[in-house]
């Protein structure tokens, strides 16, 4: 087990264990199917994070990394981004934090 306090903007302690997998399920037919489109068509895609095969994501800790992937996957509306329905967030994949 590894643990860390790495997480920007908090003072919380995070752990991993080696041994097994993070896994983040989510279903067509469950309670949010427009994300689950999105990660399934972000994936067949070719980014990576698809399981089991695909490559891994990994957690970034540095907040300029962090704003990079985030910009660079959901720019805003004002700077050559799409513009988004009300009361919707980009969707981004791979996520900010990856």
């Amino acid at each position: 087990m590894r643990c860390d306090n790495a997480t920007p903007g908090t003072s919380a302690v995070g752990c991993v264990i080696p041994s097994c997998a993070p896994v983040d399920v989510v279903s067509l037919s469950g309670p949010h199917p427009n994300h689950a489109r999105h990660v399934r068509d972000a994936q067949a895609s070719g980014l990576p994070g698809a399981y089991p095969d695909g490559q891994p994501l990994h957690r970034l800790t540095d907040q300029a990394l962090r704003d990079r992937n985030g910009n660079t996957a959901c720019p805003q509306a004002t700077s050559g981004g799409y513009p988004r329905p009300n009361d919707y967030s980009c969707d981004e994949y791979p996520f900010r934090s990856t």
